[in-house]
């Protein structure tokens, strides 16, 4: 097989590709929400994301500023 992913292993990655990124669109983009609503810590959703390659695809939400 060599370093070729198996048909099934690529449909298991879009398939969580295709899962974690409707999750984040529902959780409004947050990774700390959609890590929280998977039942994963961050830094293992973090993990998947990168090796998904969607880490960088997604935005990036800005903390909303306090007035001063």
């Amino acid at each position: 097989m060599g370093n070729e992913k198996s048909k099934l292993n690529q449909a298991l990655d879009t398939f969580e590709k295709d899962f974690i990124i409707s999750t984040m669109q529902n959780q409004n983009w947050s990774r700390k929400r959609t890590a929280e609503d998977l039942g994963v810590p961050l830094s293992t959703l973090k993990y998947k994301m990168r090796k998904l390659g969607i880490y960088e695809a997604v935005p990036k939400r800005r903390k909303a500023q306090k007035d001063k």
